[in-house]
């Protein structure tokens, strides 16, 4: 009986090997079949997951961040790459990307502002921003912060291990009435930490309500155009672009920001109703140093998403990807 059963396992096998399995019910199909006999499930449009950004696509391009899942070879360094341009160097990978590095940006002008002027930008642009979209920044200011207290904490753990390895370590000894002190600020703090719990609770809801309430007016309203709008940069700085749609030019604003550099940008451009190229022509600084960029990408269907890469006038290429809510 137990040869009997391998022998069946064995002819099963053999029969998958030429013949093609459905994952969806598990009948067996030819192996050149584009659709299962069974349940007509399609072998060639399967949802496969982004190697980018994780997302399911039944395409070759990923309908989050435009990425092609079947990949490029790059020629210069021979790795495989999912964008336009190579992340190991730089290399463009396609005819579009090739076009573009062609393209001769016009040479940015140095202008000088006062302060008032800078911020009066600056304050327009925060204006123009959602409830949503002020919170995402927050989120990405706090994060930076976030992420300098650990490295100063970081640092704290590892000079007061070597205060202790190094032996000089001195034990004070706490009398009642200090611990009775600190027993008492202890209770005191816990209920500072109710109050603000509830108070930021509060808030919390408040915000909640805010931003259903501004949801709803969103799915009430309709794009009318793709590329017009405010934009927020999800990546490492915090940047916030305006940009005006006037046939196939585009114009507006950015005010680019990251630790101790802070510049206002002037940005012209042009859109063909699938890519766009913008460019800054006005550099404001605020403080700190920064050049002449140029930008190019795509937006998403839904009009929300832009994915492209950020050129400096160093010609240093780098992934970057707007939101916009």
């Amino acid at each position: 009986m137990e040869i009997k059963k391998q022998s069946q396992i064995q002819t099963v096998q053999k029969k998958s090997q030429s013949e093609r399995v459905c994952s969806s019910c598990g009948n067996l199909n030819d192996l050149d079949a584009l659709f299962c006999g069974e349940c007509g499930n399609g072998f060639e449009t399967a949802e496969k997951p982004c190697p980018v950004c994780g997302e399911l696509n039944s395409g070759i391009y990923c309908e989050f961040c435009g990425a092609n899942t079947e990949g490029y070879t790059c020629k210069q360094c021979n790795t495989i790459q999912y964008t336009d341009f190579c992340g190991e160097c730089g290399e463009p990978l396609t005819e579009m990307a090739m076009n573009f590095i062609q393209v001769s940006a016009a040479p940015a002008s140095m202008t000088e502002i006062s302060e008032q002027e800078a911020f009066a930008i600056i304050n327009d642009l925060m204006a123009s921003l959602t409830p949503r979209m002020l919170k995402e920044q927050e989120n990405k200011r706090q994060r930076i912060i976030l992420l300098r207290e650990r490295e100063y904490f970081d640092e704290r753990e590892k000079r007061i291990k070597e205060y202790y390895s190094a032996g000089t370590r001195k034990v004070r000894v706490i009398n009642h009435e200090e611990m009775e002190a600190i027993k008492k600020s202890v209770e005191r703090l816990r209920g500072y930490v109710v109050k603000e719990k509830e108070r930021i609770d509060e808030e919390i809801r408040i915000q909640e309500e805010i931003e259903r309430i501004e949801k709803e007016r969103r799915e009430r309203e309709k794009y009318n155009n793709r590329i017009s709008g405010v934009w927020i940069s999800t990546s490492d700085w915090v940047e916030i672009m305006k940009v005006n749609n006037n046939g196939n030019m585009l114009t507006g604003n950015s005010h680019w920001k990251v630790y101790d550099r802070e510049c206002v940008y002037s940005l012209s451009g042009s859109w063909n109703g699938s890519t766009f190229q913008i460019q800054s022509t006005h550099i404001r600084q605020v403080h700190g140093l920064s050049g002449h960029f140029r930008f190019f990408g795509t937006v998403n269907k839904s009009g929300n998403i832009i994915n492209g890469y950020f050129i400096d006038e160093s010609n240093s290429k780098q992934q970057q990807i707007f939101m916009k809510q």
